[in-house]
């Protein structure tokens, strides 16, 4: 059983640690698919985001350069008469987040859409008048942006929080955001200066171009570079040949030439025409100006606005236009945007944040999933962190649990039930052989005493008749125990074959049982003991076969002497009392008992509570099987018990036959 027991062991392992890796691996592409699920929902809410903020951009980068002011010239009329006319930002904005655009000309001082320098020239346009909420507003947005452009763009020190420290826009974005060239925001000259496709130098060089045309086919070109400090370098690119002069709003195919030369450079510049507002207004003829608008720029302001600014280059001077935005207005329109009236509003949990603001401030919101997107430029002072619950769609993880532990208990009791059925296998072929030395040793001691007292009665050498006498009852006796042992082989091989046949009749089992016990009583006392019946009077009838009880009180009787046969009193108790509606027939001993652990065992088949190497007690194995296999075809019911006076009991009881 050792050798079964560790192949057991052995296979246990080979077949748990697969299915446990199979169910491991499984778990694990559940999650990492939840994971995905979980990002994927994350990220199309970034794109979302990303896309509604690059409209933002689009939109103020779309903006013309004259447009900062509250007065400008939109085009000239077909008599070539130029009309003054109000900027469209003038009007305010109907976006809650912005608080108003500015331009800073090259002395530092403000433009504002919103007012005019000259608040007389603005009462000529009908609808507008100056209030103190439009003074207050125009005050806001100089302060901010006055305080957005002097700080640096980019703190030196490390980001307090570490979205910062990743790329801008860690998601695709729905409309890809331009590049920048060589990945970088910019190249370097020789010098080490920014190099801008002319900022200053492209104005002033589409100036030129303009002049030029009227004068001559040929046109210079420049490129200037702009250095930290603001001055800029200029250098020749060579004469272009144009195809005709042009003159007056009739030379912007040249303007759309210098920008296929800037876009021939690879650089990120837009350009734009301005007219001169004061020449209109002292009624003559304004000239026209190429401009060089650069994309927008972004900056945080002390942790509750945004700047959107770029540089304008009129005539090799620089211009700076913005807008400023108030940022929990933006961020409550960014996620209304977005996530307004969608299940993931209420689901999800947001959380916008800006550079070097203090951790103090964040929302410390517990969650399953947790996502932090640092936004594309020019928006990249700006984050924000997206919690998800797991969402209730996510149930996967569950059925797979459910069909491992499925998986574990099914393997677990086959092969439990696998190693029972081997063990049992295994048990019953060892008693079976231990049955078989059993029965041999049996067969044997009886056989070599009657051989034995033959023989010499046969040669004559017992002269005594006492001594013959005792020599024929020793021939008896051993002849009878080796036709009860023969009775019992045979009968409890027809038992196990199903081929024993009762022939069950109604009536008193008491003179079966003092039958029974006259005919064994030379036995009992060949072993020393002495046998009591006690057998009640008026018992009720119940249905026996009459050489099946007989056998049953043999086998009885032999194991109580077998295993009492060291007991001091060396008695046995039949009895046979009414017990309710049933006759219960019992054989006492007055030996040591039965362990308990052997107490279920004993009526097994072959069982024996000793070792076969070691066992005392002699014996076959089946007696008590063989009394448990006659009662069951007779209707009755085996049990015992250890007595608290010492000894062990063997209980047959027979229901009461019904009339």
């Amino acid at each position: 059983m050792n050798r079964i027991r560790v192949v057991f062991v052995i296979l246990a392992v080979v077949m748990f640690i697969p299915l446990g890796l199979l169910v491991q691996n499984a778990l694990k592409s559940v999650q990492e698919e939840r994971i995905e699920r979980h990002r994927t929902v994350a990220e199309r809410v970034f794109d979302e985001m990303e896309r509604e903020l690059t409209r933002i951009v689009q939109e103020e980068e779309s903006r013309e350069f004259a447009h900062y002011r509250f007065f400008y010239i939109p085009e000239a009329d077909t008599r070539g008469r130029y009309a003054v006319a109000r900027s469209p930002l003038s009007y305010g904005s109907d976006k809650p987040y912005i608080l108003g655009h500015f331009q800073f000309d090259p002395d530092r001082t403000l433009h504002s859409p919103l007012l005019p320098r000259e608040a007389s020239l603005g009462r000529a346009f009908a609808g507008w008048e100056y209030t103190l909420d439009i003074e207050r507003t125009v005050a806001r947005v100089e302060r901010v942006a006055t305080i957005g452009l002097q700080n640096p763009s980019k703190s030196p020190q490390a980001p307090v929080d570490l979205a910062f420290a990743q790329k801008p826009g860690s998601t695709r974005n729905v409309e890809p955001v331009r590049p920048e060239p060589s990945g970088q925001e910019g190249g370097a000259d020789a010098a080490g200066g920014e190099v801008v496709a002319g900022r200053g130098d492209a104005f002033d060089a589409l100036r030129s171009l303009n002049r030029g045309a009227r004068r001559q086919p040929n046109v210079a070109v420049r490129l200037t570079s702009r250095r930290p400090d603001g001055t800029v370098d200029v250098r020749d690119l060579g004469p272009l040949q144009t195809a005709a002069p042009f003159f007056g709003v009739q030379a912007m195919p040249l303007a759309a030439l210098a920008q296929t030369l800037v876009d021939s450079l690879d650089l990120d510049v837009r350009l734009d025409r301005y007219f001169d507002v004061e020449a209109a207004l002292r009624e003559t003829v304004p000239s026209l100006y190429p401009v060089a608008l650069y994309p927008m720029e972004g900056r945080y302001v002390g942790g509750d606005h945004m700047l959107l600014h770029r540089d304008a280059i009129l005539s090799g001077q620089r211009f700076v236009q913005g807008v400023v935005f108030d940022f929990r207005a933006l961020t409550e329109w960014l996620d209304q945007t977005v996530l307004g009236g969608s299940a993931l509003a209420s689901h999800a949990a947001r959380d916008f944040f800006m550079r070097d603001a203090q951790p103090a401030r964040r929302k410390n919101l517990g969650a399953a999933y947790v996502y932090v997107h640092r936004f594309e430029k020019p928006f990249d002072d700006l984050a924000v962190r997206f919690m998800l619950p797991p969402l209730p769609e996510m149930s996967g993880t569950g059925y797979l649990n459910t069909i491992a532990a499925l998986l574990m208990v099914s393997g677990s009791v086959a092969l439990f039930a696998l190693y029972h059925m081997v063990s049992v296998t295994v048990r019953y072929a060892e008693r079976r052989s231990n049955f078989a030395s059993a029965v041999s040793h049996e067969l044997k001691t009886p056989l070599t005493a009657i051989r034995m007292h033959g023989e010499m009665l046969r040669d004559g050498m017992v002269p005594d008749d006492a001594k013959k006498k005792e020599y024929f009852d020793t021939i008896t006796l051993e002849s009878e125990r080796l036709t009860r042992l023969i009775n019992n082989v045979l009968e409890f091989s027809r038992i196990e074959q199903g081929a024993r046949n009762m022939n069950l009749v109604t009536g008193h089992i008491g003179g079966v049982l003092s039958d029974a016990v006259r005919t064994i009583e030379g036995h009992v006392a060949q072993a020393g003991f002495e046998i009591v019946t006690e057998i009640a009077e008026g018992l009720p009838q119940v249905k026996f076969e009459r050489d099946a009880v007989v056998q049953v009180v043999y086998n009885l009787v032999d194991n109580a002497i077998k295993y009492a046969v060291d007991a001091e009193k060396k008695v046995l108790v039949l009895a046979c009392r009414r017990a309710g509606e049933t006759v219960r027939m019992t054989l006492r001993d007055f030996g040591p008992g039965v362990e308990a652990k052997h107490l279920r065992k004993i009526f097994d088949p072959f069982y024996r509570g000793e070792n076969e190497m070691t066992r005392t007690a002699k014996g076959t194995g089946i007696g008590l099987a063989l009394v448990k296999g006659l009662a069951d075809h007779m209707d009755a019911a085996v049990s015992c018990r250890n007595l608290s006076d010492g000894g062990f009991e063997v209980a047959v009881t027979f229901r009461a036959a019904t009339a």
